[in-house]
């Protein structure tokens, strides 16, 4: 193979940000022009830092990580979350994700005392130190029959610019759902996932609470994912915007800041795994990063 050149850390200007999005469309097939309108509208993370092997104009191995600001056990903590590890399939075999990764670690281990990342395939980073960590959310009873004075949640619209600007506002001033574990600042997490049709389906406002909710209602369970606000209301208080009965609830974070009888964990069920390294003192704790987090 012939030498590669080695890049990192791109400005919101370089154009050798825009060259990985052909290697984002081979490996995760999330396609070019997603990725484009996500930069324009200004949903990139710009803690964002990549390290990136290329062949000529083409960009061929990469992995990054940013900074990902954690609520534990009632205090911040600077952790780097590490994503987009990816090698083109003509590229594979060659080691250079080994030498990629090794490199980003030697840094974020010089700043950061925490790092994690999802992944289908744990076996491939146990090597580099990480160690999974077991997620679950929690499900209760709760009663709610509607009424029909009940003000409802509306459908947020993520294309209608005053809804996201509002959303972006919020985010400014959110709460963290869990005193346990919350992430601090997941906006572009959020946003790219809400090019997912599916969790745009999901996405309401409740207006008078000035929330916007991430929830789904199935049978009569209401599966709650997010909530970004300035506060966090009492659930029966939230599921009094709910067209339909709801007689359980399971929320998909620590459900400590929800005054909850009888809650039980459950553990989640997935195919990508969270995994740690360094200090993170949850492993026996029940708590999850809601799903709008997760990257």
């Amino acid at each position: 193979m012939k030498s590669l050149a080695f890049h990192s850390g791109f400005s919101a200007g370089d154009a050798r940000r825009e060259r990985l999005y052909p290697l984002f469309e081979t490996v995760f097939r999330i396609p070019v022009d997603t990725l484009r309108d996500f930069h324009a509208r200004g949903f990139w993370n710009p803690t964002y830092r990549s390290y990136t092997f290329f062949d000529g104009e083409r960009a061929v191995a990469n992995t990054s990580f940013f900074s990902m600001p954690l609520f534990i056990q009632g205090t911040r903590r600077e952790a780097a979350g590490i994503q987009s590890v990816m090698t083109h399939p003509d590229y594979r075999g060659a080691g250079l994700m080994k030498r990629l990764f090794v490199r980003m670690l030697e840094e974020i281990d010089s700043e950061w005392e925490t790092a994690l990342l999802f992944t289908a395939t744990p076996d491939l980073y146990r090597r580099f130190g990480f160690r999974e960590v077991r997620q679950h959310y929690a499900v209760a009873p709760i009663r709610h029959v509607p009424k029909q004075e009940n003000r409802l949640a509306r459908k947020w619209d993520f294309f209608a610019d005053d809804d996201v600007q509002r959303a972006r506002m919020l985010f400014q001033r959110h709460t963290p759902v869990s005193r346990l574990f919350a992430p601090l600042s997941h906006g572009s997490s959020f946003f790219l996932h809400m090019y997912n049709p599916a969790f745009q389906q999901k996405a309401f406002f409740i207006d008078d609470l000035n929330l916007l909710v991430v929830w789904e209602t199935k049978g009569e369970t209401l599966h709650l994912y997010d909530v970004i606000g300035e506060s966090l209301p009492p659930v029966e208080e939230l599921c009094s915007r709910l067209p339909a009965p709801v007689s359980r609830i399971a929320v998909h974070f620590h459900p400590d800041r929800f005054d909850l009888v009888g809650w039980e964990p459950v553990a989640l069920e997935t195919r990508a795994w969270l995994m740690a390294r360094g200090r993170f003192e949850l492993e026996r704790e029940c708590f999850m990063l809601p799903v709008t987090a997760s990257f």
